[in-house]
């Protein structure tokens, strides 16, 4: 699937549900998704949005975030937890100089 594509499909899922979290979208694109990239918060090294995805997907929502068409914003770990995936990597819960590779949920 090209980078058109994912961004076509994130979108639909994202408004059939009103947003969705990663652990949503990685659901709904199963293996397709998976990969061995990371998304970071922009204007970030070391905070990790979301990890474990494809290069194709993780570009989309890179795109679609820098044409406004998606935001990103923090949510509780437990709504992760309930979705029944999250990162196994420390979580940030302040703002400041962070440890390499923390997880924002």
């Amino acid at each position: 699937m090209d980078i058109e594509e994912w961004k076509e499909k994130i979108l639909e899922s994202v408004e059939a549900r009103c947003g969705a979290t990663f652990a949503n979208l990685m659901f709904d694109f199963g293996d397709d998704a998976k990969g061995e990239y990371d998304l970071f918060v922009p204007e970030s090294t070391n905070l990790v949005m979301w990890s474990g995805m494809s290069k194709g997907f993780s570009m989309a929502l890179s795109e679609l975030h820098k044409e406004g068409r998606i935001s990103f914003k923090p949510d509780s770990a437990f709504l992760y937890m309930m979705d029944g995936l999250v990162l196994s990597l420390p979580i940030a819960m302040r703002s400041r100089t962070t440890p390499p590779c923390t997880g924002v949920p």
